[in-house]
């Protein structure tokens, strides 16, 4: 951490020592005022002070007029005659209500107190724009009072700080002047007391993290936008969604993406792809919704919904169900819906039957390319391979039953169609080969 030397400190107790004003120097129009106040307002950027609040600084060009005339000044009172050279200028803005800064210097003030002779220092320029312009210096912290138009100079080792303006803004203009060798920092400045600043920054910080935090609990607090509706309506039931045990399961639509739907009926579910279970059982649970609330009192009942039936509808005994299987929605009892599916489902032997018809070209196409086999014996090989195939086809629409797959109705189907090979296209398909 920078500290000043001992030299240095020795130099802040002499008083009037390192500084000069001039009343008057430079002639500051309304204009220029106004000018400086719209730069400011438009371009400025906070500076460090214990608030980090309050103080703001907008810089100029190098060819700015009020710059040009503030040189010009320097020029005349032969204070850049040591090889000194203007650097950076800038308005710089006091808000009402902006506190003191710190005790600092502008330039490393080791080095400074270092050069012996003072027209050969570098040194800073406040020239005042409107009337009460304080700056206080060491010792004591007295403040110097300027008046529109006055110039102030005062030495790299000298420490100074911003005055406070309780009542009002303030706006005027500063610039650092290098020397040969030695130049202000082009971000920040040398601290008189570096304990001091060091705690300073640290409650700084504090502050302002506390000030960040009020201002997003109270923007918080006024939106008027309601909370997603899934997530719920504070951390805690955020929290105890996110932890909830889920499926897990994939369903065809997912896209390998993992089921999301929570196992717990009463936790909070995500707006995530859910698979066929979970799908059927969330419907299932809205249906129930919908019946609670339409049987609740004060609200008539649904139009168009039969009654809730207590007898099978197939064989006319208790609408019962084992209690460790999952009930659907069915008016059979559960040996009456069994029954029924094992009817319309599909047996195994049609299954066997479709994957046989389906293999039926491949085997053919291999007993064509088979050589050294006569004309004779591959029309039969053929033969006897779609006799078979048109077998297993009789056996699964036998074992069906004449019942169409998957309805439930006991509609009859159609004739079968006539088998794929007879007495009749025998030839046709010795013609066909041989060619």
């Amino acid at each position: 951490m920078w500290q000043p030397s001992a030299a240095v400190v020795r130099q802040q107790q002499q008083a009037h020592h390192g500084y000069a004003i001039v009343r008057r120097a430079v002639a500051v129009s309304a204009q220029d005022v106004a000018d400086a106040r719209r730069v400011a307002r438009a371009h400025g950027v906070g500076i460090f002070n214990p608030t980090n609040w309050g103080r703001y600084q907008a810089r100029l060009p190098h060819g700015a007029d009020l710059r040009q005339r503030v040189v010009a000044a320097l020029r005349r009172r032969g204070w850049l005659a040591g090889g000194q050279a203007p650097a950076a200028a800038v308005i710089l803005h006091s808000a009402a209500g902006c506190q003191a800064q710190d005790y600092h210097f502008d330039f490393e003030a080791n080095a400074v107190v270092r050069v012996a002779d003072a027209d050969q220092k570098p040194f800073s320029v406040l020239l005042a724009l409107e009337d009460d312009t304080t700056l206080d210096l060491l010792p004591g912290g007295a403040p110097l009072v300027l008046r529109r138009g006055d110039l102030l100079r005062w030495n790299g080792d000298i420490a100074h700080r911003g005055s406070a303006y309780p009542d009002k803004d303030n706006f005027r203009f500063f610039m650092y002047v290098n020397a040969p060798g030695i130049a202000a920092p082009t971000d920040g400045t040398y601290p008189y007391d570096p304990v001091q600043a060091a705690a300073r920054l640290a409650q700084a910080a504090t502050a302002a993290r506390r000030q960040d935090a009020a201002t997003l609990l109270t923007t918080l607090a006024t939106r008027r936008a309601p909370p997603p509706p899934r997530v719920g309506q504070d951390a805690a039931t955020l929290l105890a969604t996110l932890r909830a045990p889920r499926c897990g399961g994939i369903g065809p639509w997912l896209r390998g993406q993992r089921c999301t739907h929570p196992v717990d009926p009463g936790t909070a579910a995500l707006a995530r792809p859910l698979c066929a279970h979970c799908r059927a059982q969330r419907a299932a649970a809205a249906r129930r919704r919908r019946r609670a609330a339409a049987a609740a009192p004060g609200r008539t009942a649904a139009r168009n919904r039969a009654a809730a039936r207590d007898t099978c509808a197939g064989c006319g005994g208790a609408l019962a169900w084992p209690a460790h299987l999952r009930r659907v929605r069915t008016s059979r009892c559960h040996p009456c819906f069994a029954a029924q599916r094992r009817r319309t489902r599909r047996p195994a032997s049609a299954a066997a039957a479709r994957r046989a018809l389906l293999e039926l070209p491949r085997q053919v196409w291999q007993v064509l390319r088979r050589p050294q086999v006569t004309a004779a014996a591959r029309d039969a090989e053929v033969l006897a391979l779609c006799v078979a195939v048109a077998a297993r086809l009789r056996a699964a629409a036998a074992a069906r039953g004449g019942v169409t797959r998957g309805t439930g109705r006991g509609a009859p189907r159609t004739a079968l169609p006539p088998p794929l090979l007879d007495n009749t296209n025998t030839g046709v398909a010795r013609r066909t080969y041989a060619a």
